[in-house]
């Protein structure tokens, strides 16, 4: 809903500016401010920047002349759950590891609604998958992408039971589970020889 400021004919002197003598109403200018709701459909994919055309709703002529266009800037507002880039949006989802190791499925919003997607096992902070055409739609191009990025975060609040099974499982883990710690401690004793 927009509240648009315009002018209307004055009902006085029906937009002449003059009755017998000067409009008492218009004072001559043969117009009167007036505010007007008026509801305006906002097409799909508008973007901050773009600008709109009301076709009759702007001002109106002088003498019973047609009435102007009223034009809209759009202001986009910005929000947490997506990042824009054009048509392309990017959200973030929080993973714990055991998702991260095996793989899963978590659900992802979309601007089409809930989305299950899959996480592939092995899965680090800051990998990235691209679901093709499930970003924002415009009408005159195709639609944007909709690029997941995971975070892996730590179990939190684990009771003594998982404790133990974590524990139990670590006892098992070598550096072949665990290949980007064992190359930086590597590389870390190389260049401490130096």
């Amino acid at each position: 809903m927009f509240i648009s400021q315009t002018v209307r004919p004055c009902s006085h002197c029906n937009g002449t500016g003059y009755t017998t003598k000067e409009c008492s109403c218009c004072h001559g200018k043969k117009r009167v401010e007036c505010k007007q709701h008026i509801e305006v459909k906002i097409p799909k994919g508008v973007d901050t920047g773009d600008r709109m055309r009301v076709l009759g709703k702007g001002q109106c002529g002088v003498n019973g002349g047609k009435n102007g266009n009223l034009y809209l800037d759009i202001v986009v507002d910005k929000q947490n759950i997506f990042e824009r880039d054009g048509l392309n949006l990017t959200t973030t989802i929080h993973i714990n590891p055991i998702v991260a190791t095996l793989g899963g499925k978590v659900k992802v919003v979309s601007p089409k609604g809930i989305l299950d997607v899959d996480v592939p096992s092995g899965t680090m902070t800051n990998k990235k998958i691209i679901l093709k055409q499930k970003g924002l739609e415009r009408i005159d191009m195709k639609a944007g992408d909709l690029i997941v990025k995971f975070i892996v975060e730590p179990i939190k609040k684990i009771n003594a039971e998982q404790r133990k099974m974590l524990e139990e499982l670590e006892k098992t883990l070598t550096s072949k589970n665990d290949p980007y710690s064992s190359e930086y401690l590597k590389e870390a004793q190389e260049t401490l020889k130096d």
